[in-house]
């Protein structure tokens, strides 16, 4: 398979009151169970973006992922989506996976998988019940205008600007709006 993956977890977390990618789901953690979810269908390059904070966890937790810093975690989510691409050049796509959805199944990312095998000059987006949500599988033609956006844009704006055609596929699965944010939201799991 010619497609990677970017797990975007450099982020803060301050309405959870920390982090993110080591809270918990099923008894691991947001991580663990989004890498075993992106190998499970197929999925072998897999690049974490995390902040300085948690490099040295991830590297001794998943061997084969390759694990790079945003040295900057607070400013947009395009920057650790940039540095994700950066180490997937010569990839066809790359699925765009926060690690804060955590409740994506693997029938949906498969779905986008074949859709993406179909029309891989296309992003490809899940949808439920009429909503596009994560993650977003996007071409390579996309990473030179990731690489040449300025700081303040975001992936969806960037998307619009670029003009490659958008794939939605809908999905009988509301684990691609699942976005976890707070306290609350990570007892709702439960």
């Amino acid at each position: 398979m010619d497609i990677g993956a970017v797990i975007l977890a450099a982020g803060e977390g301050r309405r959870m009151g920390g982090p993110k990618l080591q809270l918990e789901i099923g008894g691991q953690t947001f991580l663990a169970h989004v890498i075993r979810v992106l190998r499970a269908v197929g999925i072998t390059k897999i690049v974490c973006v995390v902040s300085d904070k948690h490099t040295a966890w991830v590297r001794s937790h998943f061997p084969g992922v390759t694990t790079v810093e945003n040295k900057n975690p607070r400013v947009e989510m395009l920057t650790s989506v940039k540095i994700g691409v950066d180490q997937l050049n010569k990839l066809k796509g790359a699925l765009v996976v926060p690690v804060d959805h955590p409740c994506v199944t693997k029938r949906t990312y498969r779905a986008l998988l074949r859709m993406f095998a179909e029309k891989s000059h296309a992003i490809v987006k899940p949808t439920y019940q009429g909503s596009s949500g994560h993650p977003v599988l996007i071409p390579r033609k996309l990473f030179d205008h990731i690489r040449r956006s300025g700081i303040r844009s975001t992936l969806n704006e960037l998307i619009k600007i670029s003009k490659l055609e958008q794939v939605l596929v809908p999905c009988d699965d509301p684990g691609i709006l699942k976005n976890i944010n707070t306290p609350e939201d990570v007892r709702g799991l439960r």
